[in-house]
This record gives structure tokens, sequence and C-alpha cells, in this order.
């Protein structure tokens, strides 16, 4: 770990050996000979923690190497920063235009010059006497003080001369804004842990701290969420019409929901966020993507549609430029499988919700030879009454889940069909009374759930046809009763 770390570090030093000269000033030389030794260490650490020993100087010395790597971090952050914020002072030309009139005008005596102003100005930076600054330059340099950058992310939407919403932003600060430190104790309970985290795995802690005290966190909400760690934009539930045009400003952003709004379109700008890999469009009004789409080359998470009457518009072709997408979840009626989605070589999870395909659509035979699938999930989107899965199909595919397929019947499944499969789950599919056949070939099958199926498929579970899944560690038979599901293991 103390290797990642060092090499962390040797990233940093190059990134600011490549800045301009007058960013380093005389310091170049040296930052140069840090960047050196700290690559030697690396190839020392390599081996030194390749060998696993136990010897107690050696892992105390790793130990000390890592905490001085974390330490020198924290001050290439601060020292990238500090002539980073000399770059972007605000109003400071005209001030600084006055200021050296007033030294250079006489040369014949002394002269003092009073400099005064509030903290953060950048009296230190440039000695100057400060003038008002315009609202242009004041928001700016709030921007700039709050969030480094000249971009105020979602606070830029707020209205500027609302002093009650400002006051409520304050307010959320508690007491880290007034000084008091209320938050300290805290701070140094987290930090004995935080310290020794991986630095990949800080973040994702820091992260936790959006939900509220005592709140259950869902893995299936967060994880999303940490893959696009530092460029997230959770509107979740804003009374929105459209996509405020400011969002597409944020070049660097990487998830996006706009789940529970009222958006209904998708405009051709979504294009310019060429770094984005989540977009949440569960409960929209959304029903169809711009071409535009095909820009997002990084894209990796897709969830689109909200009201299972819609009829989702997603025939146009998409891939190969949609290659990344790992995970794609359609709610909403669809004519077919669009034909872009059984071409997708990286998809790995797949969620059809009321999409109610026609039997002679070949849905399965349409889905089988998707090569990295492992989570396959029919959810009011099959009206045929027979699935076949066919030879060879499924190869990696590890859980199938079909929920109310009202006139589904029967379920095939034909020799090495679906080898890697563990989990099955049939849910309140009524007309089906029968177990799937060649569920015997199954034989890495670790658990079979029969969800508010039929009374005779039940009858046959627990009797005639029990042998036939004996070889299955678990199998339970559940119902919906009084808004949980009870059940008991076969």
């Amino acid at each position: 770990m103390a290797e990642s770390v060092v090499g962390i570090l040797i990233k940093q030093l190059s990134t600011l050996l490549s800045q301009e000269i007058t960013l380093l000033g005389g310091l170049k030389s040296d930052v140069q000979f840090i960047k050196d030794e700290l690559e030697s260490m690396k190839a020392f650490l390599r081996e030194a923690e390749a060998k696993e020993d136990n010897d107690s100087q050696l892992q105390a010395w790793l130990k000390q190497v890592r905490e001085v790597a974390y330490d020198t971090e924290d001050v290439l952050d601060d020292f990238t920063f500090r002539f980073a914020r000399e770059a972007q002072l605000v109003g400071i030309d005209k001030p600084k235009a006055e200021l050296i009139s007033k030294i250079l005008d006489d040369h014949s005596q002394l002269k003092v010059v009073s400099v005064a102003g509030m903290g953060g100005l950048g009296k230190t930076t440039l000695v100057k006497k400060m003038e008002p600054l315009s609202d242009k330059e004041s928001w700016t340099l709030f921007c700039n003080r709050t969030f480094q950058s000249n971009d105020c992310g979602v606070l830029a939407l707020k209205d500027k001369e609302n002093t009650d919403e400002w006051e409520m932003i304050l307010h959320g600060f508690g007491g880290e804004a007034d000084g008091s430190g209320k938050l300290d104790r805290i701070k140094r309970v987290l930090l004995l842990s935080y310290n020794d985290l991986p630095h990949y795995l800080k973040s994702c802690l820091l992260y936790i701290s959006i939900y509220p005290e005592d709140y259950p966190i869902d893995v299936v909400d967060i994880l999303p969420k940490w893959i696009a760690l530092g460029f997230v934009l959770d509107l979740h539930g804003a009374e929105l019409d459209n996509i405020p045009k400011h969002v597409f400003k944020l070049f660097h952003l990487k998830y996006l929901s706009l789940n529970g709004t009222g958006v209904k379109i998708i405009p051709k700008s979504i294009g310019k966020l060429q770094n984005l890999e989540v977009i949440d469009l569960r409960g929209t009004n959304v029903t169809e993507l711009p071409v535009e789409i095909l820009k997002l080359r990084k894209l990796r998470s897709l969830w689109l549609g909200g009201w299972e009457d819609e009829t989702l518009d997603l025939q146009h072709s998409v891939s190969p430029k949609l290659g990344f997408l790992t995970l794609l979840r359609f709610n909403g009626r669809l004519e077919r499988v669009p034909q872009w989605v059984t071409s997708l070589q990286s998809l790995r999870t797949l969620r059809l919700l009321n999409s109610r395909l026609r039997e002679d659509e070949n849905v399965i035979s349409s889905l089988g030879h998707l090569p990295n699938l492992v989570s396959l999930t029919l959810y009011r989107a099959y009206e045929g009454e027979t699935l076949c899965f066919e030879v060879g199909g499924f190869q990696k595919l590890q859980c199938l889940e079909l929920g109310q397929l009202k006139r589904l019947k029967w379920v095939r499944v034909e020799e090495e069909s679906m080898p890697s499969l563990r989990i099955m789950r049939l849910g309140d599919c009524k007309l089906m009374q029968e177990l799937p056949s060649g569920i015997q070939n199954l034989t890495r099958l670790e658990s079979l759930g029969f969800y508010e199926m039929s009374n005779e498929l039940m009858h046959k579970v627990r009797n005639l046809d029990y042998q036939t899944i004996s070889h299955i560690p678990q199998v339970f038979v559940g119902h919906w009763i009084d808004g949980q599901w009870e059940g008991t293991f076969l």
C-alpha cells in the first residue's frame, strides 16, 4: 500500500513539473530531486511489500514511509492551491496599476502606502488598497474561495438576491461556519480510521457524510455514486421540467440523476458531458434519447423510464459507440429489444421492466449471446407463453429473475445453457404449473426461489418433483403477507 501512495506522489510531482517555470519559481530543481528520490524509494517498496516479510523493523519503516507520503501529499496540495489562488485573485488589475503608479510617481522621498481590506482579499499576495468589487467580481471571488473555481456548481442556480436561501445554506454549515469547532471531536474520532485507509477508499468514506444520521444506506444506491466520486449531481425529486442549462457546463460531471423529476426531454447539449458515466432517468417523462448521447464514450450505466404505460423509443442504433455500458435499466413498453442492446460487449446487468415484449420477438435468443451478461431481470417484460434458454446461451449469467410474466406457462433450459447460473427467482407467474424443464442441467445453481407462484406448482415442488431440485442447496417458497415476504426453505 505504501508503494501505491508513493506512486500517486510521483504523478503529482510530474504534473507540477509540467507547469510553467514561473509557477515553481526557483523550486523546480528541488521538486525534481524529490521526484527522483521517490522513484528510487518506490522501486525498493515494491520489492519489500512483495516479500510479505514479517520483520517488525521493516513493517515499522513501511508504516513511517506511508505516513510521510500522506504528509507530503498534503503539502503538495497546499502548495498547488496557494499558487493557483494567486492566479485567481479577483478585481486586482486596477488597484495593482494604481499601487505601482503611487510608488513610482515620486522618487524624491520615502513614501508610506496604507493597505487595508478584509481577510481573503489577497493583501499579502499583492500589497494594495482595495476598492469595493463589482457584483460580478464579488460572485467570482466567492466561487474561487469556496470551490477553488470560477464555477459555483449548483449554487449558481440559487437566486443571488434571495437572502433567505443563503441564510439556509449558512446554517447548514453549523458550527464550522461560525468558527466554534463543534465538529472537531467527531473529526478526531473519524480520523483515527480515515488516516489508515488506502487513498482509494478515503473518498468513499467521506461520501457517506451526505447521508443523515441513522439513515439506511442502500448499496445499490451508493455504488454508482462511489464510481463517480467527486463529480456527482443528484437532482432526485427536484421540481424540474427541463435540465438547467448550467448543468451542461459541468464538463467533469460523471454522475447525473434526474430521478423523480418532471424532465421530459434530454437536449442535444447532453453530448457536452463527455465524462459522464452514469445517467439516472428513472421516474422522469423521458421516453427517447437524442443521437448526441453517442458522444458519451465513457457512459457505464443508463437507467431510463418511469411509467409502465409509456412506450420507449430506443430503436436507433447506438452501438458500438456506447461499448462501455455495463448496466441498462429500461422501464416502459418496448416494441422490440433494440438491436444495439444485443451487441453491447461489456453489458453485465440488464433490467427490463414493463416492456411487454411479444413471444415472436425471440427475446431470450437475442440476449443470450451477450458475452459478459451476469444479471438479467424480466419484470412484466414478456407476454409469451414459453421461454427457452437455448444451448450455449448466457455463458456468464449468474442471476436470473422472472417476475409477473402473466402469460408464461413453460420455461425450458437446454443443456449447456446458463452454465454459471447461481441464483434463479420466479415470482407471480401464476400460469406456470411445472418446474422449468431441464433445471437439473443447472449444476451450479445455489439458490432457487418461488414467490407467489401457483398452488399446483408449489405442490409439485414440495412433493412430486422435489428430487429434480434436490441438488440445489437453497430452495425458498414465499408469499406476500401483510406487506412482507413470508416463507420457508425446503
